[in-house]
């Protein structure tokens, strides 16, 4: 009985390691999991949900001019996803708000580019995805490091495909 408890955060840990260490170094990734389990911290099925209502709770703040609500409701976005995006790092959309609010907080950093590298690792394909990393960060693609900038490619790659095949 005890490993049917063992072995699903077994996976899950192996699964986040992998993910992690596609973009960051192996000893930064090791860390983010041992964080993300410390104190018995697991995954709650509600936490994509709680990252959602957050950033919809920074977003209310700000299109009301309510700039007090938006201040206290940022970092609690920035944590809800920051939580999100390790318990489900196959959710391209996580990491493209992640990487939103680094851009609004930081301007460019190394870890927006790691973030919208993310994006890109979790969803290659998904035309939708590539075309909000466009908007959201292809004006910035020449501040970018090589592999958001090669995303970003990619990207612009996929979408002309697409606009191809719509207009036969």
């Amino acid at each position: 009985m005890a490993w049917a408890s063992v072995v699903p955060w077994m996976v899950g840990a192996v699964a986040l390691l992998l993910a992690a260490r596609a973009m960051m170094g192996p000893s930064e990734a090791i860390d983010g999991i041992e964080a993300a389990f410390a104190g018995g911290t697991v995954c709650r099925g509600t936490i994509a949900t709680d990252a959602r209502k957050a950033v919809e709770r920074f977003r209310a703040g700000l299109e009301q001019g309510n700039f007090a609500v938006a201040d206290i409701a940022l970092p609690e976005a920035r944590a809800a996803l920051e939580q999100a995006a390790l318990c489900f790092p196959a959710r391209s959309d996580i990491w493209l708000v992640l990487a939103r609010i680094e851009a609004l907080e930081a301007g460019v950093t190394p870890r927006l580019s790691r973030l919208v590298g993310m994006s890109c690792s979790a969803a290659p394909t998904q035309s939708w995805t590539a075309r909000d990393r466009l908007r959201m960060f292809g004006h910035l693609a020449g501040a970018l490091d090589a592999s958001a900038r090669a995303c970003l490619e990619k990207d612009r790659t996929l979408l002309a495909q697409v606009d191809d095949a719509g207009a036969r």
